[in-house]
């Protein structure tokens, strides 16, 4: 016995919801009489031409008559889930990627099929079938891009389905039961409607345009690592919980019957790669009926290759770390799933930290978004001790390409601009409680230890008042202060350990910088591989040493040491370093520049209307 698939099941099955393509009017538009001219037929006829497909962003339309159709957009779903090993924002929409169509439209098939783009390619075949009083009148193939008509009688009225797989094979006639065969493996395009022919002196032309729907769940699964800064090189990927296309279709019901659900089991060799940078991979196909109600995907034993800081050929191996999430699809329409890895913070103090230092990778000469490189903004994958010859990783405050000043009308946040955006953001002053020493806050916090001859001589005699820092162990090759975090730690970093645990590595930074508007030479004196510095988000106003308010606060950490030292071990302040603005004419901040240390921001949410974690890279340059 068949089994009918309709819209009652609740499930992925796509019911009896028809697509009207649309009527016009002899003579009201210019392409309907084009189309009759190049048909060239005699007689009284109906002219049929494709107007294209719908896109799927809402509900499939609704059986009715001619002037359109309504549709309604599903909700927009995101949430980041956490683990140790890696962090996933997931998110779905009925909105697909155009990238993922072009991909699409490449690829020769997949395990569900060939999936095309939304607008019908020339040349594609589809079947009219026309019906006069509840009976088959005609059933006649045609082609897109290319007019065709039918030959119609007067004072008739017509009730017309049409019917494609998307691509060149050919659709059957009916059988007696209006029944006909789908094809393994390919879309469903489906249409219906009714005209009637005016009962007038001479021949009459009927122009019909067709709009097809689809009448199966395109489903759109992403697997995004652009948040781990890398690409792909493997993994376990298992998506269960998708049913092929059923055998047939009632042509003049549009429902799908079937002898067998038939459930799809798809792989990591069924994705597709989205971009050259190999951190977007995509899978697309068409589905019918869903046994499960919500579909499954599980990806273990993720596997990402490192950028250069890790060494030759590194790659990160997360094995057991398993991510398993289930969504729902809705009939008919666009269903996209984005699965993006994120790399996961260290959290020490209540603070989730980011493991590494910020850098920028690309042009720093850079005037337009068009310019920049891919995913430009990133942390280090071996957190790596940083040396002058590392100038894209030394920020000036509030700027967001590294050797550049920040204009004073336009501060940027360069933390905000890694995806996906607004995740992470520059620390607060208030971030840094856990990690610095005790004593003589008040006054630490109003000393510019920046000013040329000021941090060397100042540094130790504070180091002598001020306690070591709790839960610090000072580290030497490369120097650095470290600590070990109440979350984050994972085995997929085992061969990458400074990337495993808090580490400041003394990276230094550049105390005294010109007023220019181009790119800083970056020179580190003797700061390098004795001081960690990195930017805060917290303006030193109101401070007795900052009585323009133009003090910015900073981390500053070193190692006390030496025979002769007084109260020895590993030391951090929140310092004060004064901006300088407007000195020669020119519309930026003069201010020192160092590292910048991403934490997460606590208020972002990726469930906001209209969020995009693209990040808005414009703001750079405006």
């Amino acid at each position: 016995m068949k089994k009918i698939y309709t819209n009652s099941m609740g499930k992925l099955a796509t019911g009896v919801l028809l697509a009207l393509g649309t009527v016009f009017a002899t003579g009201c538009a210019k392409d309907a009489k084009q189309d009759i001219a190049e048909d060239g037929g005699e007689g009284t006829r109906v002219v049929i031409r494709v107007a294209g497909v719908n896109d799927g962003q809402g509900s499939p339309a609704l059986k009715g008559k001619a002037g359109g159709s309504t549709s309604a957009s599903i909700a927009e779903k995101a949430e980041l889930i956490e683990s140790d090993g890696f962090d996933v924002f997931v998110s779905q929409s009925n909105k697909i990627d155009k990238s993922a169509n072009l991909v699409a439209k490449r690829a020769n098939s997949f395990a569900s099929g060939a999936l095309r783009s939304d607008a019908m390619d020339d040349g594609f075949s589809y079947r009219l079938f026309l019906y006069e009083s509840g009976s088959i009148a005609a059933s006649e193939l045609f082609m897109s891009g290319t007019p065709g008509s039918i030959a119609v009688e007067k004072g008739k009225s017509y009730t017309w389905f049409a019917l494609s797989y998307n691509s060149t094979d050919e659709v059957p006639v009916a059988d007696g039961s209006n029944m006909v065969d789908l094809v393994a493996g390919q879309d469903v395009l489906y249409a219906s409607g009714e005209f009637e022919v005016a009962n007038s002196d001479g021949d009459v032309v009927v122009p019909l345009s067709i709009t097809f729907d689809h009448k199966l769940s395109r489903v759109a699964i992403e697997l995004n690592t652009m948040g781990m800064f890398a690409p792909i090189n493997s993994a376990n990927v298992t998506v269960k919980g998708l049913n092929l296309i059923p055998d047939a279709i009632n042509i003049t019901t549009g429902e799908f019957v079937g002898d067998t659900e038939q459930n799809v089991t798809i792989s990591f060799n069924d994705f597709q790669p989205l971009n050259a940078e190999g951190d977007r991979l995509i899978y697309n196909g068409y589905y019918g009926g869903n046994a499960s109600e919500n579909i499954t995907v599980e990806v273990s034993n993720l596997v990402i290759d490192l950028d250069e800081s890790a060494g030759e050929n590194a790659t990160r191996n997360f094995g057991s770390s398993k991510l398993t999430q289930q969504f729902a699809v809705q009939p008919g329409m666009n269903q996209s799933v984005v699965l993006g890895f994120v790399e996961s913070p260290l959290t020490y103090g209540g603070v989730q930290w980011s493991r590494s230092p910020l850098y920028y990778t690309g042009n720093r000469s850079a005037t337009s978004v068009a310019q920049l490189s891919h995913n430009p903004y990133r942390f280090y994958h071996a957190n790596p001790a940083l040396t002058a010859s590392n100038p894209e990783a030394y920020f000036s405050y509030g700027g967001a390409i590294p050797g550049r000043l920040a204009r004073q009308t336009n501060p940027q946040d360069p933390c905000a601009l890694v995806y996906p955006a607004g995740l992470w953001k520059t620390p607060s002053s208030g971030n840094l409680s856990a990690i610095k020493s005790n004593g003589l806050t008040g006054l630490l916090e109003a000393l510019n230890l920046n000013v040329a001859g000021t941090l060397d001589a100042l540094v130790p005699v504070l180091a002598t008042l001020a306690a070591n820092v709790s839960g610090a162990t000072a580290v030497t090759g490369p120097n650095a202060q470290q600590f070990t975090p109440s979350a984050g730690v994972n085995p997929a970093y085992a061969a990458t350990p400074r990337a495993n645990t808090l580490r400041f590595n003394y990276n230094g930074m550049m105390k005294e910088v010109s007023a220019v508007e181009g790119l800083v030479e970056l020179s580190l004196g003797n700061t390098a591989g004795r001081y960690a510095a990195f930017w805060t988000n917290d303006r030193a106003l109101g401070l007795p040493l900052d009585i323009a308010n133009l003090g910015v606060m900073h981390y500053l950490g070193h190692t006390h040491s030496g025979v002769l030292v007084l109260n020895p071990g590993p030391k951090a302040y929140q310092a004060t370093n004064l901006l300088s603005v407007d000195l020669v004419g020119i519309d930026v901040l003069k201010s020192s520049l160092m590292n910048v240390r991403c934490v997460r921001d606590a208020s972002w949410n990726p469930a906001a209307i209209g969020y995009n974690p693209t990040p808005d890279y414009s703001v750079i340059f405006n």
